[in-house]
C-alpha cells in the first residue's frame, strides 16, 4: 500500500429517533471497523456534537491491506454478522418491535476524506435497508475541509441528511 492515497471513511444512519455515526475502514471497499468509533446521537444534538462525533469516527478509520487482515473483507461473513448484530442491538435499544420500525424513514450518508477534503454523500432509499445514488448528483454532495471546526462539520452533516431522497 506504499504510495496509496490515504483515505478516511465513515457512515451515518439517521431516523426519527437517532443519528448513528460509525468508522469505516478498508482499501478498495470500506466496511464497519470493530476497532473504530461509533456514536448514537439524538436527532436534535447540536451541530458541534454531530461534527465532533463524525470527526472522531473518521480519525479512527484505517487503510487495511487485505493481505494483512483478509478476514476484515469477509462481506458475507464478518460484515454481515456485524450488521445483523447492529440491527438487533439497535432494535432493542430503541424498543422497536419490527425491523421495519427501525428502517422507517431512515437516511444514509457515506463520508470520506481524501487529500484533506471531507465529502458527505447523501443517498436515495429504494426499499427498506437499501440505499443507492439514484437521483443523487454531485450538487447534492456536501464538501468542506477536513480541518473544519466541529460546528461546520455537524452543519454539513445535517445538510447532507436533508438531501437524502427516496422513501425517507
Amino acid at each position: 500500500m506504499n504510495g496509496a492515497i490515504q483515505k478516511l471513511w465513515a457512515e451515518v444512519k439517521a431516523n426519527r429517533d437517532f443519528i448513528f455515526v460509525q468508522t469505516l475502514s478498508g482499501n478498495v471497499i470500506a466496511l464497519p471497523d470493530p476497532k473504530g468509533k461509533s456514536f448514537f446521537l439524538s436527532p436534535v444534538s447540536p451541530d458541534n456534537e454531530l461534527g465532533a462525533s463524525l470527526l472522531q469516527a473518521l480519525a479512527a478509520s484505517r487503510m487495511i491491506d487485505p493481505e494483512d487482515e483478509p478476514g476484515f473483507f469477509d462481506v458475507k461473513g464478518r460484515a454481515a454478522e456485524k450488521y445483523n448484530e447492529w440491527v438487533a442491538a439497535t432494535m432493542a435499544r430503541f424498543s422497536y418491535k419490527r425491523k421495519s420500525d427501525l428502517f422507517d424513514r431512515m437516511k444514509f450518508c457515506f463520508v470520506d476524506v481524501v487529500e484533506g477534503v471531507l465529502t458527505i454523500y447523501p443517498s436515495h432509499r429504494d426499499r427498506r435497508g437499501a440505499w443507492t445514488s439514484k437521483g443523487i448528483t454531485k450538487e447534492h454532495h456536501v464538501t468542506l475541509a477536513y480541518n473544519s471546526c466541529p460546528d461546520a462539520v455537524g452543519a454539513a452533516l445535517r445538510l447532507a441528511l436533508e438531501r437524502c431522497k427516496g422513501k425517507v
